[in-house]
């Protein structure tokens, strides 16, 4: 979805899908029971001379996943510590931690990822890409 680049005619940065995973299967789930385990993914795309030299040097991407509650009384969520993961091709997916929500409700979540450098003594350089097309539904009468 949301992406930057330097230049956009010549570089392509994009978070271009965000889906939930239930732990234990590998097919996208946007339905879980209160309380169960599962697993927010997101695919990275890069290309360009710069993304190119992203991915051979000490770079890595950062992603930070999150749910919004949708309605009164239901609360948001940060979804588990930051997420490092190097560049390593042009079309890559990044996974948090395994997580879970206790409250009944519609949840809409998001993920924003950014590049660093932990090699700099500023390691943020400036690429900012984001997904927030992922809707949950946490029922308690979910299967």
């Amino acid at each position: 979805m949301g992406g930057q680049a330097g230049n956009p005619a010549a570089e392509s940065f994009d978070v271009s899908e965000l889906e939930i995973v239930e732990l234990g299967t590998t097919t996208p789930n946007n339905m879980v029971d209160e309380g169960e385990d599962f697993q927010l993914r997101a695919r990275i795309e890069g290309s360009g001379s710069v993304w190119n030299n992203l991915k051979t040097t000490d770079h890595v991407v950062k992603a930070q996943f999150y749910a919004e509650g949708m309605g009164p009384g239901v609360p948001d969520h940060t979804f588990g510590a930051d997420v490092f993961l190097d560049i390593s091709a042009d079309d890559f997916w990044i996974e948090s931690d395994p997580v879970s929500v206790a409250e009944e409700g519609i949840y809409r979540c998001g993920v924003v990822v950014t590049i660093w450098d932990d090699a700099a003594a500023n390691p943020w350089i400036g690429w900012l890409g984001y997904n927030e097309d992922c809707v949950l539904q946490v029922n308690p009468h979910e299967e």
